[in-house]
C-alpha cells in the first residue's frame, strides 16, 4: 500500500510570480511620474525659447530667414507666431492640459527643428540656430550640439505622449471618477448591470471630455501664436517709423554709393556700425579700399544694416543723415574709430551729433535728423532687404555681377587685395 505525499506550494514559486507582477506593474506607476517630468521640462525650455524671442520679432524674421526653406510670404507668420505658439505649449505642458496631444505637437515641432538644422549643415549654411533668440549667420556653427539638445528634448516628450497618466495635471482630475469603489459582492444582478452601465456612460463622457479638451488645445495654440503674431507685428519699435524717408542719392536696394560710377569693380558691402568684426575690417583693410576707390579703380554700395540693437538703428539712422549732406564716408570712419561695445546703450543721440561734429556735420539738419530718427523708417527697411536678399551676416562684400568674398578674404590683407586685384 502506498500512500501518496502531498507537496505544499513552492514557496520560491510563488515569490516568482508575484516578482513577475511587481516587475510588469513598475512601468504603469513609473510613466505618471515620467509624464510629470516630461511636462516640467518641455514647458521650461518652450517658455524660455517663446519669452527669449517673442521681444525681437525682427530678430526672429532674419532667423527664419537664414535657414532659407520657407517662402518669403510665410517668413514673417512663423517668426512672428512662433514665439507666442511655443509659450502657449509652455503653459498647457506646465498645467497638463490634453497631455498627450500637447506632448505630441511639442515632439512635432522638435522633430522639425532638428529636420531645420540638419539641413542648414548639409546645405553648408554657417547660421545660429535661432531657438533662443539671436539666429543668422556665424562664424563657428555647433549643430551636432543642437541636434543632440533637440534630439534629448524629444526623448522627454515622447514620454508625455505615451503616458495614458500624467501626475498633478489637469487631465489626471478629469479622469477621476469618485465612482469607481468595487461593485459589492452582495448586489443583485440586475443593481450590478445598470450600475455597470452607469460607469460605462461616465468613461464615455469623460473620454468626450478630454477630445474635447484635445481639440480646444490645437486651437487655442494656433490661436496664441496667430495672436501674439500680430501683437508683434503693431508693436512700435525704434526701427519703424510712419513715415519712411530715404536720403537723397540712396538706391533702390537701400545703398549709399561711394566712388566713380565709371570704376571697372563694382562691390556691394553689408556692415552694421555696431558690428565688430565691420570694426576690424574697417581697421585692417579700410585703408586699401579708400585707396583703390580714390584712384577710381572700385566704386562700394553700402547696405547698412542695424540688426545687432538700438545702438546699430541710431547709428544707421545718422549715417543716413550724413549722406543727405555729402559725409557719408567722414561719419562712418568716426563711428568705427569710436565703436561702443555691443549692447553697451552705445552710439547715444549726443554721442552721434558730437561725432558728426568732429567730421563738420554742424547743420541743424543733421542735429534734428539724428534727435528726431527721420531716417529709421528707411533704415528698418534697408534692413529687412537685406536679410530678405540673403545677407545672413557682416561683414559681406560681394563683387556686383560675381560672388562674395570669404571671410578669409575679407579680413586678410593679401588675400584682400588679391580679390580686388589690387596687388
Amino acid at each position: 500500500m502506498s500512500t501518496q505525499i502531498k507537496h505544499p506550494a513552492r514557496t520560491d514559486e510563488s515569490l516568482s510570480e508575484t516578482a513577475k507582477s511587481a516587475r510588469w506593474r513598475w512601468p504603469l506607476v513609473a510613466l505618471p511620474w515620467a509624464s510629470l517630468v516630461a511636462r516640467v521640462v518641455g514647458a521650461g525650455v518652450f517658455g524660455y525659447a517663446g519669452i527669449a524671442k517673442i521681444g525681437d520679432p525682427a530678430g526672429g524674421v532674419r532667423a527664419v530667414r537664414a535657414y532659407r526653406i520657407l517662402p518669403e510670404s510665410l517668413v514673417h507668420p512663423v517668426a512672428y507666431g512662433l514665439p507666442a505658439f511655443e509659450i502657449v505649449l509652455a503653459a498647457l505642458l506646465l498645467f497638463g492640459v490634453a497631455t498627450r496631444v500637447v506632448g505630441a505637437i511639442g515632439a512635432g515641432l522638435l522633430a522639425l527643428f532638428i529636420g531645420s538644422v540638419a539641413s542648414a549643415g548639409l546645405r553648408g549654411l554657417r547660421i545660429d540656430c535661432g531657438c533662443f533668440g539671436g539666429g543668422g549667420q556665424v562664424e563657428h556653427t555647433h549643430y551636432l550640439l543642437e541636434i543632440g539638445r533637440d534630439s534629448l528634448l524629444l526623448l522627454v516628450m515622447l514620454a508625455a505622449v505615451f503616458a495614458t497618466r500624467s501626475r498633478f495635471s489637469v487631465d489626471e482630475r478629469l479622469a477621476a471618477d469618485p465612482g469607481e469603489k468595487p461593485i459589492p459582492a452582495g448586489m443583485s444582478g440586475s443593481r450590478r448591470r445598470k450600475l455597470e452601465e452607469v460607469r460605462k456612460e461616465q468613461a464615455r463622457r469623460r473620454q468626450q471630455m478630454r477630445g474635447w479638451i484635445a481639440v480646444v488645445t490645437a486651437f487655442v495654440a494656433l490661436g496664441g501664436a496667430a495672436i501674439g503674431g500680430m501683437v508683434a507685428n503693431a508693436a512700435p519699435s525704434s526701427g519703424k517709423s510712419a513715415v519712411v524717408v530715404a536720403p537723397p542719392g540712396a538706391t533702390d536696394a537701400g545703398g549709399i554709393v561711394v566712388g566713380s560710377a565709371t570704376a571697372p569693380l563694382k562691390l556691394i558691402a553689408y556692415e552694421d556700425p555696431q558690428c565688430p568684426v565691420c570694426e576690424e575690417f574697417e581697421r585692417i583693410n579700410g585703408p586699401t579700399l579708400k585707396a583703390a576707390v580714390a584712384a577710381g579703380k572700385v566704386s562700394v554700395e553700402y547696405r547698412v544694416r542695424s540688426f545687432i540693437g538700438v545702438e546699430s538703428v541710431r547709428a544707421a539712422n545718422a549715417l543716413a543723415a550724413a549722406a543727405a549732406e555729402g559725409k557719408f564716408e567722414a561719419l562712418r570712419e568716426a563711428e568705427y574709430a569710436n565703436q561702443p561695445p555691443e549692447r553697451s546703450g552705445g552710439y547715444t543721440t549726443d554721442d552721434l551729433i558730437a561725432l558728426g561734429r568732429s567730421v563738420g556735420l554742424t547743420s541743424p539738419q543733421y542735429v534734428d535728423a539724428v534727435r528726431t530718427m527721420k531716417y529709421a523708417g528707411w533704415v528698418a527697411q534697408v534692413d529687412d532687404r537685406a536679410s530678405k536678399d540673403g545677407n545672413v551676416g557682416t561683414p559681406q562684400l560681394l563683387r556686383v555681377g560675381g560672388k562674395a568674398l570669404t571671410i578669409q578674404e575679407t579680413l586678410d590683407p593679401q588675400l584682400f587685395k588679391a580679390a580686388l586685384g589690387l596687388t
